[in-house]
């Protein structure tokens, strides 16, 4: 009898070992890499926006690697990295994830069991892409100076990209649609909310307030998407403050002032049209609306032209400096809170420079235009 229970007992503890064993070896990801060559380094594994390493995984001869289960405690996004390449993920504790890739390519995940991240992955490597191709038309539009009369050559890039930001587009909302998950539809606004010109707001503000409500709703993500309101509480204000400050809005009372303190009022300028530049104190960061800002008020100064550069900067000194050194002979204002500035927040600016066409009682004929546009917006108004 004593020995049928020493037995039992054996078997309950063998058992419950085996079964405390089991738990604990449960891996939160396994993993395969191809591509390795001889080196093998390790992988760490890491929650977005934190600097710590929450586990370095060895990676074997073989490929393989794994993270361990009691690593994370919330669900969240996180990211796998491996020589200095990114692979995010979004994670809850309960999660199994097996993943391959190859070291040379890590942004063309394969995954077996998780079509969020799968999807996750796929937006990935289409704004790569996406990103690749502007730039290289961004590089090409740039080598092209000028436009001779008859060349339709940078008309063309123009409808290049135009064409390339709609495949984009197309593409990712198709990648969007194929998974059925919350996270994937955060990810897809950030991208409209992150590509204005790609995503008008303004058409998707609607799908935004719906979306809001829905993810905050989800015990699980709760937590994750709390800031998810706010942001979206800025993006609208923005879009209603370039509604009242484009054509036809009333230009602000700034709180910029002249190197002696002094506010300067639009009438003050004497002029039938005035050309407000916002640029950030320092350069305009683009010397080709630096040189059609000063061109356009040599050529129609003596009509009724003028000029009004405001600079958000903290450094008063280097303001002086540049409008010495570019010879800047407008009506100049400094704003010292510099991209801080109320102002900008009120009129929408997420961007310097920016620039305005404005008659003497603030009325706003044009809002950041420039090149051929601007010209011809100048030349319009002061017909008028």
């Amino acid at each position: 009898m004593r020995n049928t229970a020493y037995l039992l007992l054996a078997s309950i503890i063998f058992t419950f070992s085996c079964s405390e064993k089991k738990i604990k070896t449960i891996p939160l990801i396994e993993g395969k890499i191809s591509g390795m060559g001889a080196s093998a380094p390790v992988i760490y594994l890491i929650q977005n926006g934190q600097s710590n390493h929450l586990d370095t995984a060895e990676i074997t001869s073989e490929g393989s690697f794994s993270i361990s289960k009691n690593n994370i405690t919330e669900v969240g996004f996180y990211t796998l990295l491996i020589n200095k390449q990114k692979i995010n993920l979004f994670l809850s504790p309960d999660d199994y994830i097996n993943i391959w890739f190859d070291n040379n390519d890590v942004s063309n995940c394969k995954s077996n069991n998780s079509p969020v991240n799968s999807t996750i992955w796929a937006l990935e490597k289409n704004t790569q892409q996406f990103a690749s191709e502007m730039d290289k038309l961004t590089r090409e539009l740039l080598e092209i100076k000028e436009v001779l009369p008859g060349d339709s050559s940078k008309i063309k890039l123009y409808q290049k990209r135009e064409k390339l930001i709609n495949q984009y587009k197309n593409k990712a909302l198709k990648i969007g649609q194929g998974t059925h998950s919350n996270v994937v539809q955060f990810l897809m606004l950030n991208q409209k909310h992150g590509n204005v010109a790609l995503f008008p707001l303004k058409e998707n503000i609607q799908l935004f307030l719906d979306n809001a409500e829905k993810l905050n709703a989800d015990e699980k993500l709760k937590k994750l998407f709390a800031s998810y309101d706010e942001d979206l509480m800025k993006a609208y204000s923005i879009i209603r403050a370039k509604e009242r400050y484009d054509h036809g809005g009333i230009f602000p009372s700034l709180k910029a002032r002249t190197n002696w303190n002094e506010k300067v009022s639009l009438k003050e300028t004497g002029g039938d049209l005035i050309h407000i530049v916002l640029w950030n104190g320092n350069d305009l960061l683009d010397d080709k609306k630096l040189k059609q800002t000063k061109s356009l008020m040599y050529r129609y100064g003596n009509k009724g032209l003028k000029t009004m550069m405001v600079a958000y900067t903290l450094d008063k000194e280097m303001w002086l400096n540049s409008i010495k050194q570019n010879r800047l002979p407008y009506w100049h204002l400094i704003d010292t809170t510099a991209l801080q500035s109320s102002d900008l927040q009120e009129m929408g600016i997420t961007s310097l420079p920016c620039n305005f066409m404005v008659d003497t009682a603030g009325v706003i004929y044009n809002r950041n235009v420039w090149d051929e546009e601007l010209s011809q917006s100048i030349s319009a108004n002061l017909k008028k």
